[in-house]
This record gives structure tokens, sequence and C-alpha cells, in this order.
């Protein structure tokens, strides 16, 4: 049952509905996000998504609008299989007005969210998407959505990252995050009838407060919960708001006033998951998903020796031991001099505890992307770019922090990008600028994503890598190989501040 709180707002709420004046109109907006592992409640749970839709929908007598704000089709053990269409089946039962598009919904690139986009009885939505192919947004998505309810017409936009196409190393599409593109799109809206006009954003921009200010865009909600680099990507505003944490769902309601008409108010209240009841139906769908998925996966592998952490800040800021397990079992594939895997591929956010028995799914959970192991001719100089890449970023807790084998760094956040790095070693040795070394990666990082655009003298070639196999199918034999694993942290990359 909701908990006393959470029971008192929506006794107001029913009661804001019921007895404001005759002619004040009201609409909600319940907003959810960051769901791509059904498996795991600490990321929100669909089932007691659907009893809290279920109830506001009541309440409100369907003047609600239901916004999944994305980030959920990818990367996770089952999308892995399906390219996410698990979640668009199981989100078409909870029924949205809309779903906004995030990063992670580009996991499996253009053309699987197209195929995504023709499954959902929902329209997905990204505003500053520009595709070639159509001369316009990606087949299938649109540029933004009018939803009416008790006489309002609320339009929705959804803004992506520039970086994104950098990142999912997209070939394809640009990204526009000029404040001309998003003034552009809230002004269509207004256009198209809009008298309230709703944007869904990750990344802070100092003009988003220009246009709330102004009024032609009314509401901002920021996709990222708060706990994803809260500390580093903040952006205040009284008509900002945002999710605490990826178990929540956010509820807002808009208020237009008799007396008031042109000045609506919002309100707003975040609500916790896990404090609703299972809806029956969906669990039952889930369930069918999980155990379809348990079939597959749940085959035991080996055996950790020692505790170890995939915390998601962890992995993208230091050396972590599960890294240096990945690592060291690509090095070894190709006998090649060094190897690199980048901190975002690592996705499980997990802690093990000692004689933990690992199976299929720990390794898919912490290695759900398909990226296919592959070698590199690099030159010392750019292995040392690529190092300086990986650190540039740090301290905004980025994914291309690099975990290295058969080789050693130091590095301090607190120099200039670009001269964060000394101390390189390869096999003990001080690095060799004009040599050519043997690296061992993944086909992401050597084709150039998340900008590792200096090892550029591939060596597996973009057609075979069909035949090559996956990074996660590789650590996965070499458990099973060594049957017992005890990866440790051993000074490969020290930072100085």
């Amino acid at each position: 049952m909701p908990k006393l709180s959470t029971l008192l707002f929506l006794m107001g709420t029913f009661l804001a509905a019921t007895n404001c004046l005759a002619d004040d109109q009201q609409v909600q907006i319940i907003f959810a996000a960051n769901m791509q592992n059904i498996a795991n409640s600490d990321q929100g749970n669909y089932s007691r998504l659907s009893s809290l839709l279920n109830q506001q929908r009541q309440i409100q007598e369907n003047n609600s609008i239901f916004v999944f704000g994305g980030g959920s089709l990818g990367p996770s053990p089952m999308a892995g299989f399906d390219r996410g269409s698990h979640i668009v089946d199981i989100l078409n039962s909870l029924e949205p007005d809309l779903m906004t598009v995030r990063k992670r919904e580009f996991s499996y690139y253009e053309d699987e969210l197209s195929l995504r986009s023709d499954e959902a009885a929902f329209p997905l939505v990204a505003s500053n998407i520009i595709d070639p192919l159509t001369s316009g947004n990606i087949e299938g998505l649109y540029n933004n959505v009018i939803i009416n309810k008790n006489g309002h017409k609320v339009g929705f936009l959804s803004i992506l990252e520039e970086e994104l196409v950098q990142e999912y190393l997209l070939n394809r599409v640009k990204v526009f995050e000029s404040q001309t593109i998003v003034e552009g799109q809230a002004k269509k809206l207004r256009r198209q009838g809009a008298d309230f006009v709703v944007m869904v954003f990750s990344k802070k921009h100092a003009f988003y407060k220009e246009l709330l200010d102004s009024g032609l865009i009314n509401i901002a909600i920021r996709a990222r919960s708060d706990r994803d680099n809260a500390n580093l990507n903040t952006l205040t505003h009284p008509n900002i708001f945002s999710i605490t944490d990826d178990d929540r769902a956010l509820l807002l309601n808009i208020t237009w006033s008799a007396s008031k008409p042109d000045d609506p108010t919002v309100t707003s209240q975040e609500v916790l998951l896990n404090e609703y009841p299972e809806d029956p139906l969906v669990s039952m769908q889930i369930n069918e998903y999980n155990h379809r998925l348990d079939r597959l996966l749940n085959q035991t592998i080996g055996q950790l020796n020692v505790p170890i952490d995939t915390s998601r800040e962890l992995v993208r800021t230091q050396e972590n031991a599960f890294a240096n397990f990945v690592t060291d079992t690509l090095r070894e594939y190709y006998q090649a001099d060094v190897a690199f895997i980048n901190g975002g591929s690592i996705r499980g956010n997990k802690k093990y505890i000692a004689n933990t028995i690992l199976t299929r799914r720990d390794i898919a959970t912490e290695l759900p992307y398909r990226n296919r192991v592959t070698r590199a001719s690099a030159t010392g100089e750019q292995i040392r770019q690529a190092l300086e890449h990986g650190v540039s970023e740090v301290e905004l807790i980025r994914g291309r922090f690099l975990h290295v084998s058969g080789l050693s760094y130091s590095f301090s956040s607190t120099q200039p990008s670009g001269n964060r790095v000394t101390n390189i070693k390869i096999n003990g040795m001080p690095i060799d600028l004009n040599k050519r070394y043997l690296v061992a990666t993944d086909d992401y990082l050597a084709n150039g994503g998340d900008g590792f655009d200096s090892l550029s003298n591939k060596l597996d070639s973009t057609s075979s890598n069909t035949a090559l196999p996956l990074i996660s199918d590789i650590v996965i034999l070499n458990i099973q190989k060594l049957g017992k694993i005890a990866p440790l942290i051993e000074s490969r990359v020290v930072r100085l501040d």
C-alpha cells in the first residue's frame, strides 16, 4: 500500500480535481523513465508503474497524460537479444501518450529504433534530429506531439544531446542543440495550437532559462534522474522538474484557473513506485520475458573468489578489477601488446561478494552491448592520445574512461585536458611514441566511438566483424576455462589527485 505521505498527496490531488472552481481545468502529467532492465527493480518496476497509472487515470477522470521519458530500449541482457522490442511490448500494455527518445534508444542504432517505432502503439518523439535518408527525422519518429486533454492542447518536444552521434557511433544522423533549433520547435507547437508546451531534455543549456522565462516553453522535465551526474549537470529554474532516482515517478498537476486562464500553475509530487502493488497482468507479461531470459542466461560459468564492484561511478573514474579481467582476456585472445575497453561498456552497476557463483546473466548484464573483439595497430603517440581522451572529462563521469591491459599510466584531473596523462608504460617499459603496438579492443572504439579517432589503423575489416566473437562471449569462455577467477586492482591506472 502507498505510504501516508503519498496517500495525503493523492487525497489532495483528488480534492483539487473535484473541488476547484467550476470553470477551473486541470491536466496531469505522469512521468517515468530509465527502466531498461526489467529484472532490476532498482531501476523502476513497470508492473508497479501500471498500478500508479491506473489509479491516477481513475482519479483524474482520464485527464492525465503518461509521458515515458525513454532511456530504456537498451542496453540490457534481454535487449541484447531483441534490441529493446520487449520494452515496447510492455509499454504498449501501459499505454503511454508518448515516449521521448534518449541516447540509450540508439544502443542498437538508427534502423533498430525505426523498427521499434513501428511496434509501438504510441509516438516516439525526438525534436532535433536530421536524417539525410529522409531529409527530416528518423523514419517512424515524430518531431513533436500535441495531446488534447480537458479542453487544452499540451505540446511535447524532446531534445537530444549532440554528443549522441559520437558516443554511439551513429554514421547517419545529425543532432542539433542550438537555441535556434529548440526555440523553432517550440514555436511550431504554438503555431499548431498548443497552449502549454513541455520540453523533455537531458543536458543543460543556459538558454533554457530564457525560453522558460519568456513562456514559450512552460515547463521542462529533465529525463535523467538527479543521481545521474546531478552534481555536475544541474540547471535550476522553478519550472524545471526531475525525478531524484530511477525507481520513482513524477506527477505534475497543471491547473488553468478561471481567474487567470493564461497563467496556468504547476504543482509536482514525486512518488516511489515500490509503494504501489504490482499489476497482475503486467507482472505476468514481465515474468514471461524473465523466464525466457532465465533459460538463456542462468547457466553457471564459474566462481568469483574475491569481491568486486562495477558501480557506475567507479568504472568511469578509476581502475576496476572486473575491467582488468576483461582487458586481460582481450589481450590474451589476440596476444596483443595492450588492450583497451571504455568504462561505459560496463553496465552492471553491481557489487559482488567473494565466492559468488557467476552465470551467463552476470556477464550479459555487465557487458550488454554487442561489441565484438578487434585489433588495431597504433603508434605510441596514438595510444597516448587515446589515454588523454579517456580522462579528458573524467570529472563528468563519462563512459570514455579507458581500462587497460599490458599498460599502466597516471593522470591528474586537475591538469588541462590533453595534458593529464603521465608515466605511460607498456609491459613495464616507457612507451615509445614512434613505435607501433598491437592493440586489442572492441569494434566500437576501433571505429572511433566515443571520440576515439586516434585508433585509425584497424586490422580487422568492418566487413568481417560479423565473424568476430562478442566481447561478452570471450569473457564467458575465459571464465569457463579458468573455473575460478580473482581479478584485482594492480595500479594500472593511478590517479594523482
